[in-house]
């Protein structure tokens, strides 16, 4: 099959979904996977949840997935967080099958058995608890920020880690406020819930287990691409 990732959300990430799609696949099949990426304009796209213009959001996603379509893909993704806010929209709209990154990362979530989590993302993502609200139908504790902290983290993502650039002291201030909320509310696990964040956060560099996004979502595009082979 061939499988088509909506990317550009940003650039830095979709190199690392291509890299660990490729060597996933290849470590299991011993080839080389057929892959589309649609790159969409993340400028224009934070401009659009800037502004709230959700059909804005919606239409450029569900344009990619077209694109997709037409390129050949029998199934997608779209390599990020924040869109997911619309997923329900934009998955109406395609004319493809689509592996959510949240519904995979709270399934992992739920087999790993951590019953209290911490989720780290955009401002957007954050304000909409997207994740708090997937995990409470799960029976899974959360512990939202607040609406300052949100914005402090924000401000340490964008626009540096977004375009790929680990700034040292913004990773200590990330790293500062995330355990400040591991020992005040008992988490157990904190969801990296921007694809970029990973490139910030490594393993080991927190107190309790990361939950990464990206990773698991390239998990689940990869056993899906073997499983239609």
């Amino acid at each position: 099959m061939k499988f088509g990732i909506v990317g550009g959300i940003g650039p830095a990430s979709t190199v690392t979904y291509y890299e660990s799609i490729v060597r996933k696949y290849l470590e299991t099949t011993g080839t080389y996977p057929r892959l589309n990426i649609e790159s969409v304009d993340m400028n224009a796209m934070m401009e659009f949840f800037e502004r709230g213009d959700d059909n804005g959001v919606v239409d450029m996603i569900t344009d990619a997935l077209f694109a997709l379509e037409r390129a050949g893909a029998s199934c997608a993704a779209v390599a990020a967080n924040t869109p997911h806010i619309f997923f329900e929209e934009f998955r109406k709209r395609s004319p493809l099958p689509l592996i959510s990154i949240v519904d995979a990362t709270c399934e992992y979530i739920e087999q790993a058995g951590y019953r209290k989590v911490l989720t780290l993302g955009t401002a957007f993502t954050m304000k909409s608890r997207l994740y708090e609200n997937a995990l409470a139908a799960r029976g899974i504790g959360t512990c939202p920020l607040s609406e300052a902290d949100q914005n402090r983290l924000y401000g340490l993502f964008f626009p540096n880690l977004e375009n790929g650039l680990v700034i040292p002291e913004d990773k200590a201030a990330v790293i500062e406020l995330t355990e400040r909320h591991i020992a005040a509310n008992a988490i157990d696990a904190v969801i990296l819930g921007c694809t970029e964040i990973p490139l910030m956060i490594r393993p080991g560099d927190l107190s309790v287990p990361r939950v990464d996004t990206t990773e698991i979502q390239v998990q689940s595009i990869v056993e899906r691409m073997i499983r239609d082979t």
